[in-house]
């Protein structure tokens, strides 16, 4: 390549060669399967088949066709309803790809047989030689030939806040970290101020930025623990409903109890009873609930299931710049010797800091806190030079012309001929190991003198400026809050080990028997070794992409639940490989969001933390709904197999089961999930989230209670036999009436297992009296209305009835206080024992 850059010609033969400079897009699933993996539930499957079994009894049966298909059409709808809910709740947009594309410039200019000429960004080429000027963005990874004041924000790629000072460079710089690659450009990055004149390295996927789109899309969102659980159970569920229906109907076929049709009626009702059908509704609206309460703290869902997800964590990976700071440079300490006029030259040099980048923007902050007024009156400049490490500024002060030049301090020190150089390099030292970046300040009279090489030399050394992203007030806080939690926490960033450590110490990181390690470190490791290692790290230093991808996927190895911060492209594929991806709302890129779960809408640290506290009341309350949801369906399945066993006929249709587990179940059970916090949820530590959905103190609440409602139910069914000629539709609708209200007076004793319910307050979830008072409504609705009656094959009841179905109702509510009262009495006696 000539200084004319390619010909034209052989830019087209390295374009069909090469391909485009562009990232890679890939064919998405279509709407149509997405919708129909809704079904793949194991819980769904058994439905359908039992919707096909009814369908197929309903076709040898005579009467009217809502008679004889009723209950599968009931079922059918129930099944696509929450296919429908799940397909709208999962509906997202895999935009992360896409909006890495947008990141890639959309044209570029170049030299083509020595003419300037705008091209589309995705024809370049390799050696094609590129122009960069302030507010262009880099179209593809570049080797500079010339730089002028350039200065590149990388804070996409590497986290740096801070815009980096380039270079021109021969020299290959592969091997480097990107933060300390100077003479190299990246796709995606921005050039923040000077110009530029750059050959392509890298084009398309083999730019940095298309190694992360390659890392992100072989990296695949885990499923949340409460999906796995709850599938797990579902499967068992299935499995042992079936395994008792078959039994059943072979028993009583055997003993001539029951035809063929009768038994594959009975099993279909008592699968339809044992599935809690309300269950995935019943989530879905509690965790958007739980969405619509982080948002108000500053927490924005993308993902449903995160809200409960976020219960379970048990580490977070989060960045430095922005989550734990401020991200906002600040002059936090000043050298000047304990000499005032020092320090006005101090003011004065900072407020001749006139650039863009955030260091000149701390300084003028600085100085204006420090009486500096209005616009600095500057005569001469001497912009910023790579190589040089300095910046110049002449200002007439006191009638005198004098230079102010600032830059690192080896650079600066080493042009001065006076001055405090020993007290400088001593301050030096100290704010070194707190991670200050320090910028020193010397002056000089120049006189009438113009050329750089002698303005800026034998200069007096005013004093120094120590500066960093201060943490954020609140972090600390919050830190011990999730260690008081069991939730530990790792930085991760892009910054320099000394940086990093000293933000770590700072914001009250535990580094007791944990250590600091930078990516290059890690990429030594193998994935074992990483594995083995990694939980003894506590702050990761120069981190690229792959290495927090890497680290993210040894901690879910490990078992670890994980929260990944994150705002730049470089975040992108671990936000998604972790459990939990967090992302960044004010100052993160659209890639980042995209790729995530949550996005923090004020990049606060103290967010994640409220946000967990939030997850784990919501888990408490999604398992207290279960619970409840599983001691009434356990009532209608102990009902069903007691009224086969006794050889009555059935004791209800498929079509009542399913209004009891929808309706006068589906309700209580959603303001279960909206019960107030009774605990601090931050007092444990994280649930153990491979554990089984159910404990064995639950399974015996589930079977004693569902063996309570069940024999209300019989009971019910009974009495109204023994009454004389009774309907057999009446006594179904007295059994009915009594399985839908008992579960209500369940629901107001399962606000907790070990409190009373009225030491908790009837009026404390006021959403649990509306969903009972609505039940109560409905239930009336299905047993008194005229057209309705015919669908649910009920009768209209008495007061007497009524009376009696709200008597043996109630006895539910009791049932589970006297439970409670039991079980406290055990504990107690068990302590005494152990003190004794």
């Amino acid at each position: 390549m000539t200084t004319a850059g390619l010909s034209s010609s052989e830019a087209q033969r390295r374009l069909a060669r090469d391909g485009p400079n562009e990232l890679e897009q890939h064919a998405k699933p279509s709407q149509v399967l997405r919708f129909l993996a809704q079904f793949r539930d194991v819980t769904v499957l058994a439905l359908i088949a039992a919707a096909v079994i009814a369908v197929a009894l309903g076709l040898g049966e005579a009467g009217s066709p809502l008679e004889r298909f009723g209950d599968a059409g009931a079922i059918a709808v129930i099944v696509l309803l929450n296919a429908v809910i799940g397909f709208v709740q999962e509906r997202r947009a895999e935009s992360a790809l896409e909006a890495l594309s947008a990141m890639t410039a959309p044209t570029a200019v170049v030299e083509r047989d020595g003419e300037r000429l705008e091209v589309p960004a995705r024809e370049l080429v390799v050696d094609d030689l590129v122009l960069l000027e302030e507010g262009s963005r880099v179209p593809a990874d570049l080797r500079l030939v010339q730089a002028s004041a350039l200065f590149v924000d990388e804070a996409v790629l590497t986290g740096e806040s801070e815009s980096v000072a380039k270079r021109a460079s021969e020299e290959d710089m592969s091997s480097l970290p990107l933060a300390e690659r100077l003479g190299e450009c990246f796709a995606g990055t921005f050039v923040a101020s000077g110009k530029g004149r750059a050959v392509v390295l890298r084009t398309g996927m083999q730019t940095e930025l298309g190694k992360i789109a390659a890392l992100l899309d072989r990296v695949l969102p885990p499923p949340t623990p409460l999906a796995q659980q709850l599938n797990r159970f579902g499967t068992v569920l299935v499995i042992i409903s079936v395994a008792i229906g078959l039994a059943l109907m072979g028993l009583g076929m055997a003993v001539g109890q029951m035809n063929l049709r009768q038994g594959f009626l009975t099993a279909v009702s008592l699968a339809v009873a044992a599935i809690p059908e309300g269950l995935p509704a019943v989530t879905t609206i509690v965790l958007a609930l739980g969405v619509q309460r982080l948002a108000a703290k500053h927490a924005l869902i993308r993902r449903l299931p995160t809200v409960e997800t976020l219960g379970a964590v048990t580490l977070i990976c989060t960045d430095k710049t922005g989550t734990l700071t401020q991200n906002l440079m600040s002059v936090r300490e000043v050298f000047d010797g304990g000499d005032d006029a020092r320090r006005q030259r101090l003011v004065t040099g900072a407020h001749l800091a006139t650039g863009g980048d955030g260091t000149d923007r701390a300084l003028g902050r600085w100085a204006c806190e420090h009486g500096a007024i209005g616009q600095p009156d500057i005569a001469q400049e001497y912009p910023f030079d790579a190589k040089l490490k300095l910046v110049s500024a002449v200002a007439e002060v006191d009638g005198l012309r004098i230079v102010f030049t600032r830059g690192a301090p080896e650079a600066v020190m080493a042009r001065c001929a006076a001055g405090d150089l020993e007290g400088a390099r001593a301050a030096i030292d100290e704010w070194a190991e707190r991670g200050l970046r320090v910028i020193a300040l010397a002056v000089r009279p120049v006189g009438a003198a113009t050329v750089r090489a002698e303005v800026e030399s034998q200069l007096e050394l005013v004093g120094l400026y120590g500066l960093s992203d201060p943490p954020r007030p609140e972090v600390p806080a919050a830190i011990g809050e999730a260690a008081r939690a069991g939730v530990r926490t790792m930085m991760i960033t892009g910054d320099h080990p000394a940086t990093a450590r000293a933000i770590a110490r700072e914001v009250g990181l535990d580094l007791r028997g944990r250590r600091v390690a930078t990516g290059r470190e890690l990429q030594a490791l193998s994935d074992e070794e990483l594995r083995a290692t990694v939980r003894d790290i506590a702050v990761v230093a120069r981190a690229t992409a792959e290495d927090k991808l890497r680290v993210v996927q040894a901690l879910d190895e490990l078992g670890e639940i994980v929260a990944m911060t994150g705002d730049g492209v470089n975040d992108a594929p671990a936000l998604r490989a972790a459990t939990v991806g967090v992302a960044m709302g004010k100052g993160g890129t659209d890639v980042a969001r995209e790729a995530s779960d949550m996005v923090l809408s004020d990049d606060n640290y103290a967010t994640i933390v409220a946000a967990i506290a939030q997850g784990r009341t919501l888990y408490s309350n999604i398992k207290r709904f279960i619970v409840f949801l599983l001691a009434v369906n356990a009532g209608l399945v102990f009902a069903v197999l007691g009224a086969s066993l006794l050889g009555w006929p059935a004791l209800l249709t498929p079509t009542q089961i399913l209004w009891i587990n929808l309706v006068t179940n589906g309700m209580p059970a959603l303001a279960l999930g909206m019960e107030p916090v009774h605990l601090d949820p931050l007092s444990e530590p994280p649930r153990t989230v491979n554990a089984a959905l159910l404990d064995r103190s639950d399974i015996v609440w589930i079977t004693v209670h569902g063996l309570v409602i069940a024999g209300l139910g019989l009971l019910a069914f009974w009495l109204y036999a023994d009454r004389g000629a009774v309907a057999l539709s009446t006594q179904r609708t007295a059994a009915f009436t009594v399985l839908a209200l008992a579960p209500l007076f369940h629901a107001f004793a399962s606000r907790s297992r070990t409190a009373l319910a009225h030491r908790l307050g009837l009026f404390t979830n006021r959403t649990l009296l509306w969903a009972a008072a609505a039940a109560v409504g409905l239930q009336a609705f299905a047993i008194y209305a005229p057209g309705v009656q015919l669908v649910f094959k009920t009768q209209a009841l008495g007061v007497y009835e009524l009376a009696l179905a709200l008597a043996l109702s109630s006895a539910a509510y009791l049932a589970c206080e006297v439970h409670k009262v039991l079980l406290s009495s055990r504990s107690r006696v068990s302590n005494d024992k152990e003190i004794t």
